[in-house]
């Protein structure tokens, strides 16, 4: 499982590789406080998990790459909510029942 987190603010990252790792302990992980979109064909992510605010957020809602899924998350959100099969919307602390869902969809 190949896995982009963007995310601008670095003092976040360990909790937030902790909840990934809860859900996908065997994964390939990109974390980047920004990442140049045109670099994501380099990866290939299976998902890409990026906060709400990073500039790289709203390019990515307009043009996500097919196959994709994708979470949104904020501190500022408090809940989880889908926006069809592949783009998601959590707050924080969601991220990990996310993931779970994503696995799910995967698998069914």
């Amino acid at each position: 499982m190949r896995i982009l987190l963007i995310d601008d603010k670095a003092k976040r990252h360990p909790e937030l590789i902790e909840m990934i790792e809860s859900v996908f302990p065997e994964k390939d992980l990109h974390v980047y406080e920004r990442f140049v979109l045109t670099n994501i064909g380099n990866i290939k992510p299976n998902i890409i998990i990026v906060h709400e605010n990073n500039p790289e957020a709203r390019s990515l809602e307009n043009n996500q790459p097919a196959d994709t899924y994708m979470i949104q998350f904020s501190g500022g959100l408090n809940g989880l909510s889908s926006d069809g099969e592949f783009a998601f919307y959590a707050g924080v602390k969601l991220i990990p029942q996310a993931l779970i869902e994503i696995l799910d969809h995967m698998h069914s």
